[in-house]
């Protein structure tokens, strides 16, 4: 819907001019109002990036599994980096 195309153009553009605690407050509150899983992942899919530039890999990690599992995916629990690498290149 209308609103919450204009909540993502507004989140995006604080994430694209450096304010991300502004950005992140509009995620969540994006999150709070969409409806379907596939609005989610939309939000995840910028929230994660933005993640990465200020180095929180790991929420970063932690977002990108729940869209995974939004779309039906699930990743295995690996705990050594050359088996996660090896397990994403039989996904692809």
């Amino acid at each position: 819907d209308r609103a919450n195309s204009i909540f993502t153009k507004l989140a995006r553009l604080e994430y694209l001019n450096g304010n991300y605690s502004e950005a992140d407050y509009h995620f969540h509150l994006m999150l709070e109002k969409t409806k379907t899983d596939l609005e989610k992942v939309a939000v995840y899919e910028i929230q994660i990036p933005m993640y990465v530039i200020l180095n929180k890999h790991a929420e970063a990690l932690e977002i990108g599994k729940k869209a995974l599992n939004l779309l039906g995916l699930k990743l295995p629990e690996v705990h050594d980096p050359t088996q996660l690498f090896a397990r994403f290149g039989e996904l692809m």
